[in-house]
């Protein structure tokens, strides 16, 4: 796309800056399952930080600090304070190579 429109043009103001973090307040975390090692669930709050994460058959794969213009950002402004996105089963090519 060689001309951009105004969305393209407000996303590309903001910087996102994601820093990988453990044991402190994060605001990203992708969950797996503890048996097969597949990822299962992204949570995401945009303008905070996420809570104590209930883990039942799952694990915290990977946690960090997201930021991508914080409330400055209009496009934030407009989303949910949690996101969660369930990872279909489908998506086994993203199991964890066996050694």
């Amino acid at each position: 796309m060689s001309e951009f429109d105004r969305l393209s043009s407000l996303i590309n103001r903001f910087s996102l800056k994601v820093t990988p973090q453990q044991g402190v307040q994060v605001n990203l975390v992708i969950m797996g399952d503890i048996k097969t090692q597949v990822p299962t669930k992204i949570l995401l709050a945009p303008l905070s930080f996420l809570g104590n994460v209930t883990l039942v058959d799952d694990y915290i794969m990977f946690s960090a600090g997201a930021d991508w213009g914080g409330r400055d950002n209009p496009l934030l402004a407009t989303l949910p304070n949690l996101i969660e996105i369930n990872i279909p089963v489908s998506y086994t090519h993203l199991r964890a190579h066996e050694t």
